[in-house]
């Protein structure tokens, strides 16, 4: 069947779809797409402000910050649990004191307790497990971290909820921001960059 997409009258024909004949719900079925197809797409992009989080000193007990904050942080309902959800971002971050950031991809069900997803699992004692890590050798700077994940998901009925979490490995506080610089003076060597996250679910 031919796909004819009709600016004039802003229709897409040819598709197999969900929801037909309900205005505005006609959706693409997952039965009409072939494995590596996109059912959905949600997405967040933290472009408005900055955060900041005074983070005590590390040791054994490895407490994380975890931003679970509308900022960053997005959900989406997988519509067959057989699919994966791609999980891609980046984030900025900075540090008022030289340190080493560590971060986590978190996922909640509804609005259940998070739990880490893709970092390493593999102990080593104390060890930190994460996702990524970045050292901040510059306190004018922000850094920027990409990441991406094909999580699979609990189940097909719950909302799966997913924002970052972050640790530093000192012995001391350290303040750890999110999109800008650890001084952020207002000074044109310092940053205010962004952070985002896209969740796309995949046919699998």
């Amino acid at each position: 069947m031919t796909i004819v997409l009709n600016g004039a009258s802003n229709t897409l024909t040819g598709l197999a779809t969900a929801g037909a004949g309900i205005p505005g719900s006609e959706v693409v079925a997952a039965g009409a797409l072939s494995n590596g197809g996109i059912i959905q797409v949600k997405s967040v992009h933290f472009n408005s402000g900055v955060a900041s989080q005074s983070h005590p000193a590390q040791n054994s007990s490895q407490s994380w910050w975890e931003y679970d904050n509308a900022n960053l942080r997005i959900g989406i309902t997988p519509t067959a649990a057989s699919n994966k959800i791609l999980v891609m971002g980046h984030v900025s971050v900075g540090a008022a004191v030289s340190t080493a950031l560590s971060f986590r991809i978190y996922r909640r069900l509804g609005s259940g307790t998070g739990a880490m997803v893709g970092s390493n699992t593999a102990t080593n004692g104390t060890a930190y497990l994460c996702f990524g890590s970045t050292l901040i050798d510059q306190t004018n700077q922000t850094y920027t971290q990409p990441f991406t994940y094909l999580d699979p998901p609990a189940n097909a009925s719950d909302e799966h909820v997913y924002y970052l979490g972050f640790n530093h490995n000192s012995s001391q506080t350290r303040d750890i921001k999110i999109n800008t610089s650890g001084d952020d003076s207002s000074d044109y060597a310092c940053e205010r960059a962004t952070s985002g996250i896209t969740l796309m679910e995949v046919v699998a």
